[in-house]
């Protein structure tokens, strides 16, 4: 192999430059390889006895075929030192790997730039080998790739690249154009010395946007070309590919989300979602709860309630068990959907629709593990119904402490929630202007705006700071995860259990709002597949 020359320019870091040349000869190819430090002379004598440790470190007896120390004569600073003495050895070698030296390489460095040096001489578009990795990009699982920045943290490149450099670009950006400088030449002082934003324009649209309250995104239902009417993104935003609403007088399917709105196709679902509003999504306290659960628990208080809440809780008594402050009542039961059988399971944890809902979905995972076929789900304010094809026999397992988080969070990135929540992150945040001097944009720009923000953040930069806002701000809004953490640990152990063979008065509410909640409908077709290969099996007596 044809070994490139190494170049250290340093100064007054002997510390750094001796294990930078340590973490070099540490790579096979370093005794092949020519080794240039260039020393850059002090300014003054307040830091002159480490630019001496500089020197007395760079002398020492390294391993490589050969090393020349350069000192400079005056001070050059580290532009004109670095461009100088890149100049001086590419005119000798036509082929250089740059290191500055406050840097750490690893042992592969040289064998990966030299490589690279070689593969990519005749790729004229190809002006420079980085050394250094963003962490999001590093992690592509594609070993090397092209970018558009340049990063100076160890670097190569060839004479032929480095001789089309513009060394002069920024005073030309600064002679030629003075306004692109003036506009994003934002900050300054005031007359108080107090640092201002010196552009009126951006002023203005500060003002304007600043504080700004997030509102519910109204969304256009589009069935083909057609418009069926605006319906609240909230509840948009639950859906997942295939789930099926009633808007309009009709039954819809839910396809997807485009710049243009929502799109839907016609359907015959008779199990079709009844669409939400924002309004209605604010769950009970804690404190609220617990308070409920007191006041329903005391039989000797039912007599103070009115008649109709009186008959209804003394019917709950007697046909299973009221519930109780500090436990957990779960009832199953089955009971028949048009005419087939299914098993219902009911849990009043009074802990709001929020935790409900997030806790339905993760049952409902586990139930699919354990093969039990759940078809769907509801959550009220005080209670979670989940049905099955199968019915359910241990209870105390499937609300186990260790519920499946991972499900949770790949149920999130799949939903338009995080993209929700993401758009008013960068709203509040000024990554979206939402209003300007003269110009409102509509709900449909943002909408297209942060979508493609968040696609671009998601697959380039997933540790994005308006990307953790985003997720938690819907796991501790919507899904309440911190809430459902804390019911979890608190009902282990104090899960009271009642199995029954009708539905119980306090059910009956939950089960009227059926079909709010469904499981996937790849599963669910496979489920019904499955049940209806059984009966045909029954009815010629094979079993």
């Amino acid at each position: 192999m044809n070994y490139s020359p190494i170049v250290i320019f340093a100064h007054n870091r002997p510390k750094h430059l001796n294990n930078l040349i340590k973490s070099l000869e540490k790579n096979k190819e370093s005794t092949n390889s020519t080794l240039f430090i260039y020393i850059d002379k002090n300014k003054d004598k307040e830091n002159e006895n480490l630019n001496k440790e500089v020197v007395e470190v760079s002398n020492k007896n390294w391993n490589f075929h050969k090393v020349e120390v350069i000192l400079r004569e005056e001070n050059l600073g580290l532009k004109n030192n670095i461009l100088s003495g890149i100049t001086e050895v590419l005119n000798k070698h036509k082929k250089i790997i740059v290191l500055e030296e406050d840097l750490l390489v690893s042992e592969t460095f040289l064998n990966y730039m030299n490589l690279a040096l070689n593969k990519y001489e005749e790729e004229k578009n190809v002006w420079h080998i980085s050394g250094y990795s963003l962490d999001t990009l590093l992690n592509n699982n594609k070993g090397t790739y092209f970018t558009q920045e340049m990063y100076c943290w160890g670097w190569a490149t060839w004479i032929d690249r480095w001789e089309n450099l513009d060394r002069n670009l920024e005073n030309k950006l600064h002679e030629s154009d003075q306004k692109i400088i003036k506009r994003f030449n934002f900050y300054g002082l005031n007359k108080n010395n107090h640092f201002a934003i010196r552009n009126k324009t951006v002023r203005q649209k500060y003002k304007m946007n600043i504080g700004t309250i997030v509102e519910s995104y109204m969304l256009k239902v589009k069935l083909r070309n057609k418009t069926l009417g605006n319906i609240e993104e909230w509840f948009i935003e639950g859906l997942t590919e295939g789930d099926t609403f009633l808007f309009g007088g009709k039954v819809l399917k839910f396809l997807n989300i485009s710049e243009k709105g929502v799109h839907v196709a016609l359907t015959k679902d008779k199990r079709p979602k009844i669409p939400s509003y924002a309004g209605g999504r604010m769950p009970l306290t804690s404190e609220l709860a617990s308070q409920v659960k007191k006041l329903i628990s005391k039989k000797q208080s039912l007599n103070s309630y009115p008649e109709q809440i009186k008959d209804w809780l003394i019917l709950q008594s007697q046909k299973s068990i009221l519930p109780m402050h500090d436990k957990v009542l779960i009832e199953t039961f089955p009971r028949k959907m048009g005419n087939k059988k299914r098993h219902f399971l009911i849990c009043y944890a009074f802990e709001g629709r929020n935790v409900h809902q997030t806790l339905g979905f993760l049952i409902s995972k586990r139930m699919q593990r354990y093969n039990l076929k759940p078809l769907g789900f509801v959550a009220t304010d005080y209670a979670l119904a989940i049905w099955s094809m199968k019915e359910i026999n241990d209870v105390k397992s499937l609300f186990n402490e260790d519920l499946m988080i991972s499900d949770l969070y790949e149920w999130l990135d799949d939903t338009p929630l995080m993209k929700k929540n993401f758009r008013d992150a960068a709203i509040i945040s000024g990554l979206i202007e939402r209003k300007m001097p003269g110009l409102t944009k509509t709900s449909k720009q943002i909408l297209f705006n942060t979508d493609l923000i968040y696609d671009v953040l998601k697959k380039h930069e997933g540790n994005h700071l308006l990307l953790k806002v985003a997720k938690e701000d819907s796991l501790n809004g919507l899904i309440s995860i911190d809430r459902l953490g804390k019911l979890m640990k608190r009902i282990q152990n104090k899960i009271l259990f009642k199995k029954l063979e009708k539905i119980s008065p306090l059910a009956v509410p939950l089960l009227l709002e059926i079909n709010r909640e469904t499981i996937n409908k790849d599963e669910l077709n496979e489920y019904y597949l499955e049940e209806f290969e059984n009966e045909l099996l029954r009815e010629i007596g094979f079993s």
